[in-house]
């Protein structure tokens, strides 16, 4: 990523076989970014077999600020990641391919960013978005007020990642080699990359405005397939080697890296197939052993988990699986768990 500051946002689109959505989250995104002055559209084709390549080639016809980078096929987090390389801009955001975004969306959170030069980025609630109907609004409950680190606001982390409903200093992506971890599909990637942001040291801002329709129908979508595999566990274990290699892994930051990776785990846990299940508790067993013989550390990552989330770790700990798979079952479908998770808003007067 070069250093400039000619171009202000830099708008990041992975793009694999979505044309059938293509066009409109693009023609979205352009609504998104017509009151600034100087921007770049990134889209990054990554050996789409579809019309996706044409329907780029047509909007770029239209707009002089997007920016096509066409390549062989090698995932989501490769995307991304080509994209921020080829970035030119102070902020960078990402907009997911069957995705939307709110008109004149970005101008407000650049201006916050830029009377905020201590934040290396912001957050944002963002909107579930169902057969063109925003059904429910996702946000923190209680977020912090002004510039936050995560040693101030651990729950921050255990926000959903959500690296879309963002904006980024490039600088400071750039100065911590912050980047989406390349593992095969395009799941769980995104933890990596938020739960980096905040281990690095970064300093958040939220806005508690939704800007972002996030698409929940899109049947192919990854998010949809139930995993056979325990690809969450690689993903994780390359974020730990990252935070070693830059002598991160100790302290507070440890146990905050172990408490978010329970949480993913727990969120995996109920994707993945039933057959599965005993294979993710004994890799999620094998992980947490070191911190399971440290009775400090092992406190440190219960606090920023709530009430169940703890008894789940707690089972884990003491190798009681079906405890564990019942605690999970009980978190995932309880009132308790959504309302922490989601704070339903109407969405009367809104269209998607």
């Amino acid at each position: 990523m070069q250093a400039t500051n000619q171009i202000k946002l830099s708008v990041i689109v992975p793009i694999y076989n979505v044309g059938q959505y293509l066009a409109e989250c693009l023609e979205s995104i352009c609504g998104a970014v017509e009151d600034i002055d100087s921007k770049e559209i990134i889209c990054v084709n990554d050996g789409s077999t579809d019309n996706s390549l044409s329907i780029i080639h047509s909007f770029q016809q239209k707009y002089e600020f997007i920016v096509l980078i066409d390549k062989t096929n090698a995932g989501y987090g490769a995307a991304i990641n080509s994209g921020l390389e080829a970035s030119k801009a102070k902020y960078i955001s990402i907009v997911e391919s069957d995705d939307k975004v709110c008109p004149g969306a970005y101008s407000h959170l650049l201006q916050k960013l830029d009377v905020n030069p201590e934040a290396d980025f912001i957050k944002t609630p963002y909107m579930i978005w169902i057969k063109g109907k925003i059904k429910r609004t996702v946000e923190m409950l209680n977020p912090p007020q002004g510039i936050c680190h995560v040693n101030q606001y651990p729950q921050a982390l255990m926000f959903t990642p959500s690296i879309w409903s963002a904006v980024y200093r490039r600088s400071f992506l750039e100065k911590n080699k912050i980047d989406v971890v390349e593992t095969p599909g395009a799941s769980y990637q995104d933890a990596y990359f938020s739960a980096l942001c905040f281990l690095a040291g970064g300093k958040m801002l939220y806005h508690n405005e939704a800007y972002y329709l996030y698409r929940n129908d899109r049947i192919g979508a990854s998010r949809h397939k139930k995993n056979n595999s325990i690809e969450i566990f690689a993903v994780f274990d390359q974020l730990a080697d990252v935070l070693k290699s830059r002598g991160l892994f100790i302290d507070n930051t440890k146990a905050l890296f172990f408490s978010v990776f329970f949480k993913r785990i727990i969120w995996f846990f109920s994707t993945v197939s039933d057959d599965n299940h005993i294979l993710v508790f004994d890799a999620a067993r094998d992980r947490f052993d070191s911190i399971f013989n440290d009775v400090e550390g092992f406190n440190q990552v219960l606090k920023p988990l709530v009430k169940n989330e703890r008894r789940m770790l707690q089972a884990l700990k003491e190798n009681d699986f079906k405890r564990f798979r019942y605690l999970q079952q009980l978190f995932s479908s309880s009132t308790v768990f959504q309302k922490f998770i989601i704070k339903v808003k109407s969405a009367a007067g809104v269209k998607g």
